[in-house]
């Protein structure tokens, strides 16, 4: 089955995850962590790539990158490589490192990038792993203040207007909604508006109906998604052949806690590592 090209950025601007093979760890510890902070700033001088934003997690990572489509391949594929042997070197151990290929998302405008880059360092946050983002070492949080090494910051803070507003955005408990996506309407959607949303959400070979066996959270996520976008619960329970209660269930707050772009990263995020 040949692979779906990945959808371009207009502004050359995309948010990358990798996940470790089978969902394991991919860094054990902090020297794996700087290794491959190490390999990852080589490439990017090499290659002529620009970091907005970084977070490493124990068993994937998230990047935001300016580059084109082919030099980003090439970076991602010459980081991976380069990481992978040094780990399973390390540790005694042979096969693959990664989950295949990595997950891509294209941002085009400013409020996009500026959700990603808020999703991306609100990771460990909402993992639990600490109450802020300046508690988590392994981000470009740090760099924002003031810990250069990796990341292009200037834009993104000429963006918000200063430091202070950047650490005011990342702290606010509701990210701005962003109307830039074109899904967001305050008009009630026809069933053909619905089901072809729920496409570009997911992507084809998938009717609503797969809300029913899709897992709690990505049904979370699309439920929330399609609500916002202006469906409707009884035209979801419809189309999917569900029911009120199931979607209302569904639904589990998301809306107040994050803007639309986050919910579609994160929706992009779950279907990868499924």
């Amino acid at each position: 089955m040949a692979r779906r090209p990945r959808k371009q950025s207009k502004a050359k601007i995309y948010h990358v995850v990798q996940r470790g093979v089978e969902q394991r760890d991919v860094f054990l510890d902090d020297k794996d962590r700087r290794v491959f902070l190490g390999l990852l700033g080589k490439k990017l001088t090499a290659y002529e790539c620009l970091l907005f934003a970084w977070c490493l997690m124990d068993n994937h990572f998230h990047l935001a990158i300016k580059a084109d489509l082919e030099r980003m391949a090439q970076l991602m594929h010459d980081v991976q490589s380069s990481y992978a042997r040094y780990f399973n070197s390390r540790y005694g151990r042979v096969g693959h490192l990664f989950q295949g290929r990595y997950w891509s998302g294209a941002i085009d405008s400013d409020e996009q990038l500026m959700c990603v880059i808020r999703y991306i360092h609100r990771n460990p946050v909402e993992a639990g792993i600490c109450d802020a983002c300046g508690g988590y070492e392994w981000s470009s949080y740090s760099e924002y203040m003031g810990r250069q090494h990796l990341t292009s910051t200037r834009f993104v803070i000429g963006i918000l207007g200063g430091l202070k507003s950047f650490i005011g955005f990342h702290e606010k408990d509701v990210a701005p909604r962003v109307s830039g996506s074109g899904f967001l309407q305050r008009r009630r959607r026809a069933d053909r508006e619905v089901r072809s949303i729920f496409k570009r959400l997911v992507g084809e070979g998938k009717g609503l109906s797969y809300l029913k066996d899709c897992g709690p959270k990505v049904a979370s996520l699309l439920v929330n998604l399609l609500l916002l976008a202006g469906a409707s619960l009884r035209q979801l329970a419809e189309l999917s052949g569900t029911s009120v209660r199931f979607l209302t269930s569904c639904r589990d707050g998301l809306e107040e806690r994050y803007s639309f772009e986050e919910m579609r990263y994160q929706l992009g995020e779950q279907i990868q590592s499924a």
